[in-house]
Formats: C-alpha cells, sequence, structure tokens
C-alpha cells in the first residue's frame, strides 16, 4: 500500500529562517551585516536553529525583505480579511516571487490552515504583517504594548522604499536600525502564533479555489500596509456598480492617524499629543515647487533632519518652544549661544525641518562682507545683473536665515542687517535701488560663542532688535544618542565617550589652552566613526580623533601611531586625556564595543 504523504506543517524558525544573511540582500543600507560579528539576533528569541546551532537570526532575508517591500505596490497587489462562511482568513496576492509572478496566499484563521502557490516565499510576511497590524486597529485602545510595537515602528519608518528600489537606494538609516530590527523580530512573533498550522499548496476542491476567497474579501488591508506610499492606487473594484452608476469598492482599513487641532481652532485637544507628533507645516510641497532649486535643496535636508531626529527630544526641549513661537510668528528673531559642538546649527536647522522651511546660512568671521548677505552684481550672458545673497534669497521667498559665528563679523556689517530686523520688515538693494518687504514666513536667527578668540564685543542696537535668546547644551543622554544616529555604534560605548569627553574638558579648563585644546559632541562623533571602521577598537581610533588634535602643539609627541606617544608628553591635557581613554578603552573594554546590548547562551548540540 502506497504511504499517504503527510503535508507539512508551519514552524516559524524553519519556514522564516534563510542561510542568506539580510546585510546581503539589503544594498546600501548603513548597518549591512558584513560578518559574524555584525549579524543581528532576535531580541525576544532564543531559539536555537538546528540546523545551524545559531539562535535564528531576524535579518534573514525573508522577514526583513518583506517588510522593506511593504511599501511597494502595483495593480496586481491585493492583501484583505474576509469570511467564507463561518470561517475567517487573511488573503494575499503579491506580486514579486521567485516560483512565480504572482504569489498567492491564504491563512484559513478557523481551519488553521495555509494554502500558498509557494511556502517558502517571503511575501508570504507581507500577509502575515498585515495580520499582525489588523489585531492592533481591532484592539482599539485596549492593545498591548505588543500589538502597538509594529504598528508604531512601521509608522515610523522613514526609509521604506514606496517604488522599486535598486543597489543605490537608502533602505534603512542607522538612526532607524534598532527600531527595523525589532520590527523584524515582532514579525517572527507573530509568524509563531501559526505554529502548527497546515500547509497545503494544492487546492483539494472547488471550496479552496483562490478566486472563491478572493471575491469573499469583506475588508482591503492593504492601505493598513502600505502606510508610507500616498502614490498607488490601493482600492480594490467588486467589480459592481451602485445606483449612480459609480464603482463600488471593498471598504479600507486605513492607518491610524494622530488626530490634531485644526490650524486657528480654539481647542484644548492639542495639548495632549507629542511636541514631536504635531504638525508645524507654513509651506506645503506644492508651495515648494516655486523654490529656487537650491532652496529646495535645503529644504528636503531640513526635514529629513528633523525627522531622523525628533524623537531623540523630549517634550520639556527647548527646541518645541522655539519651533512653536516660529510656527505663530509672533517671535521671528532669536539668538543662540553656547559651545563649539552645542549643536546651535542643527538646533536651527531642525526648526526649519519642523516648520518645512527652506534654510540658508553665513558662517561669519573677520573679513565677512555685506554682499556675502546681502548679494552682488555679476555679468550674466554679457550683461550686469544682480544676484541675491542667503538673506535676500531667504528674506525674498520666506525660510529661516541663519548668521553663524556673527560675533566675529565687524560692526559695520552686523549693523547692515538691521532694517530687515526692524517692524517694516524692509530692506534696500544699494546696487539696484529695489526694496524688498520680507516674506511672512521669513524667520531670523543668528548663533554665536563667548569669549572666543576673535569675537567682537557686540552691538546693543543689534541686540535689541532680537526677539529671544537661548544657551544650548544637551544633556549626556542626548549627546549619546545623536552620536549613535550619526555612528551606529553602541549606546553605552556612546555614553562611555560623552563622559571621557566631559571629563576631559574639565582638565582643559583648569590644566590647558582653552583656544587651542578642545574634545566636543563633534569630536566624539569622529571617535565612534572611526571606531566602527576600525571595527570596535575604541583605543585605536582615538588617537587620529581625540589625542593627537589635543597634542598639535607638544613637540614631545613623536607621533600619532601608539598610544604610549601620548603618556609622559610634560602636557597635562594630553596626559591626562591619554590615561582617561586607556582606562575605559583597554583591551577587555575594546571587546564591549562590538558586542551587542544582549548575550546568548552557548549550547552543545
Amino acid at each position: 500500500m502506497a504511504k499517504t504523504l503527510k503535508k507539512p506543517k508551519y514552524d516559524a524558525l524553519t519556514f522564516a529562517y534563510s542561510k542568506k544573511e539580510a546585510g546581503k540582500m539589503i544594498p546600501n543600507t548603513t548597518f549591512t551585516a558584513g560578518g559574524e560579528d555584525e549579524r543581528f539576533y532576535s531580541i525576544k528569541n532564543k531559539t536555537i536553529l538546528p540546523s545551524t546551532g545559531k539562535v535564528a537570526s531576524i535579518l534573514s532575508d525573508k522577514i526583513a525583505k518583506a517588510i522593506l517591500e511593504s511599501q511597494l505596490t502595483n495593480d496586481e497587489t491585493m492583501i484583505g480579511w474576509g469570511k467564507n462562511g463561518t470561517e475567517q482568513f487573511i488573503y494575499g496576492e503579491l506580486p514579486g516571487g521567485s516560483a512565480s509572478d504572482i504569489e498567492k496566499f491564504i491563512i484559513n484563521l478557523d481551519e488553521k490552515k495555509i494554502y500558498a502557490t509557494n511556502i517558502y516565499s517571503h511575501l508570504l510576511y507581507k500577509v502575515i504583517l498585515a495580520y499582525d497590524l489588523l489585531q492592533f486597529v481591532l484592539a482599539g485602545e485596549k492593545a498591548t504594548d505588543e500589538q502597538r510595537e509594529a504598528y508604531e515602528i512601521l509608522a515610523g519608518i522613514n526609509y521604506l522604499p514606496t517604488e522599486p528600489f535598486d543597489e543605490t537606494s537608502i533602505l534603512v538609516d542607522s538612526a532607524e536600525k534598532e527600531s527595523f530590527v525589532t520590527l523584524c523580530d515582532s514579525i517572527l512573533q507573530t509568524a509563531s502564533m501559526f505554529n502548527g498550522y497546515e500547509f497545503d499548496t494544492e487546492i483539494p476542491n472547488k471550496d479552496k479555489d483562490f478566486d472563491i476567497y478572493a471575491n469573499k474579501i469583506k475588508y482591503n488591508l492593504l492601505p493598513l500596509v502600505a502606510m508610507h506610499n500616498k502614490v498607488d492606487d490601493m482600492s480594490i473594484d467588486t467589480g459592481e456598480e451602485d445606483e449612480d452608476g459609480n464603482p463600488i469598492y471593498i471598504p479600507e482599513i486605513k492607518p491610524l492617524k494622530v488626530k490634531r487641532k485644526k490650524k486657528g481652532a480654539k481647542s484644548k485637544a492639542n495639548s495632549s499629543i507629542p511636541y514631536k507628533d504635531r504638525d508645524y507645516t507654513l509651506m506645503t510641497d506644492e508651495e515648494a515647487e516655486d523654490l529656487p532649486e537650491e532652496l529646495k535643496i535645503q529644504r528636503d535636508a531640513c526635514i529629513e533632519l528633523y525627522e531622523r531626529n525628533k524623537e531623540f527630544m523630549d517634550d520639556n526641549d527647548e527646541l518645541w518652544e522655539c519651533i512653536l513661537s516660529f510656527y505663530h510668528g509672533n517671535i521671528w528673531k532669536m539668538g543662540f549661544f553656547g559651545p563649539s559642538a552645542s549643536g546651535k546649527t542643527t538646533f536651527v536647522r531642525m526648526m526649519a525641518g519642523a516648520l518645512k522651511l527652506p534654510f540658508a546660512l553665513v558662517t561669519g568671521n573677520r573679513d565677512t562682507e555685506t554682499a556675502q548677505l546681502f548679494g552682488h552684481m555679476t555679468i550674466k550672458d554679457g550683461d550686469m545683473v544682480f544676484v541675491d545673497g542667503p538673506l535676500t534669497q531667504i528674506a525674498r521667498y520666506g525660510g529661516i536665515f541663519l548668521f553663524d559665528e556673527r560675533n566675529m563679523v565687524n560692526a559695520g556689517v552686523v549693523s547692515a542687517t538691521n532694517n530687515l530686523l526692524d517692524d517694516t520688515r524692509m530692506c534696500t538693494i544699494p546696487q539696484t535701488g529695489e526694496t524688498i518687504r520680507a516674506h511672512k514666513n521669513f524667520r531670523y536667527c543668528e548663533a554665536f560663542n563667548i569669549g572666543y578668540e576673535g569675537t567682537k564685543e557686540d552691538n546693543l542696537s543689534h541686540i535689541s532688535r532680537i526677539d529671544e535668546f537661548h544657551k544650548l547644551a544637551h544633556t549626556d543622554e542626548t549627546e549619546a544618542k545623536i552620536v549613535v544616529a550619526n555612528s551606529g555604534i553602541e549606546l553605552g560605548v556612546a555614553k562611555t565617550m560623552i563622559q571621557v569627553k566631559n571629563n576631559i574638558t574639565k582638565e582643559i579648563i583648569e590644566d590647558g589652552d582653552e583656544t587651542t585644546q578642545r574634545v566636543d559632541l563633534r569630536s566624539c562623533i569622529s571617535w565612534a566613526k572611526k571606531t566602527m571602521d576600525l571595527e570596535g577598537n575604541a583605543l585605536r581610533a582615538a588617537l587620529s580623533t581625540i589625542l593627537t588634535p589635543l597634542s598639535k602643539e607638544v613637540d614631545t609627541v613623536l607621533s600619532s601611531n601608539n598610544i604610549k606617544n601620548f603618556s609622559a608628553t610634560g602636557d597635562p591635557v594630553v596626559d591626562y586625556a591619554s590615561n582617561e581613554i586607556r582606562k575605559y578603552f583597554d583591551e577587555s573594554v575594546k571587546k564591549k564595543v562590538i558586542k551587542k546590548e544582549y548575550e546568548f547562551e552557548k549550547y552543545e548540540l
């Protein structure tokens, strides 16, 4: 008697895992897995895979690729929930499979069966993602933290492609690495809910025909999954028409939105919305189309900077107060001072990004002239024409202008801005006689360091025209997160680098030369980047990024090739910095730099 072959049963670890490392199939990510130490493993799941003896990699290519492709849709893409009699099911019809042009999936939740044209396809996990998001929406206010997790992470990731990507695409930014990893892990956990479901690639009878299920879809889930895709039409036409002859579409479950107070409405509802989730738009994308190309580029860059970093700012941060003031427009001139790398320029650029305004910058020095602010005459096509300077350009089109290192500039140049900063908001171009009245969205900022070499005494007439001033200084926690966002290094290592920076700075103040020696946030970012380049060797990375700049005027340092060259130099700051770095980043600590924040037990099978 012939044996009846058993149908395979689904097991998340077996079917989701792939020997392909996700980093090798996700091109141009800033956290591409390249070697054994750089692979990313599940934080929650610690099950050992029998095939490899390792913990399941959550960035195996199936789940990672499914999430990356979650925003890609076309006319053939369909994901929905429905009922076939009393049986609930999730249906997926998705292009991009390896076995066929269109892969089809049915997860029958009552029969505990999965029907698929390809049971090993990564596209199955797009359907599982839909199920995960649906559970959150259905739970509503009673949703658990686990149910919220996938939705909130997917909604917060900015770099998922919404059109087909290639090897030049940046798919996941280093600042979103942790979120992306957690989302992969969440989908793996959801997939585990279907463990034991019977797999079937054959349709046993007409009741299991894919077309029958497709015709019984009650809700379209595609808009919920592809929540970042605002271009493609994701509606599903039933093929029927209403009494007026209009096509009837399957009802959609759309992504949830934060309720926002309408501009000008008198309501306290907005006060309960976190600052980072509010809408501060002063210039729409359509209005931005009229900007000169260089201002479009600056606007896009500022928006990207704001979206990437706003999560680091809590509701007590001064940034939000400044954004609110510029948004309402009653305060439109601000001054910022603080030490080098305290974030003055970044702070202003993030304000521009929140308001969706263009940004322009002039960095002052003792040779700065008014033409660098307002513009100059030049020859174009044989004619003399006037070319706007950055300040004039922002005044015309609206945006935020930053006069950086303003107190390095001669008083006569500074005073030339006074008319534009008066309540009239007007200035006259001497070369052409044109009078410019500043755009309603014109905002002015200036930044300066106090007491540094080359700075000038302040012009009180100019100072009185600035509405308010802010002294900026990040907390150690925020600085560490900024280092992580810019380098991809582990948070614990970044915190240690900030602590070392603070200790060295105190030594410079007590026994060093503040005009020639400095270690600041920029130094730590460079140190972290170099550490990543050197595969976690923070001690070696500090030679060129911290110790050599500190010792540039110390003759006893013969070369920057060895940490020992920075000991017993006779310079108290260099000697202290060398000992401090060795204390935190000797050979035993170097291993901690490349180790993940969690540890795995080793098993012998």
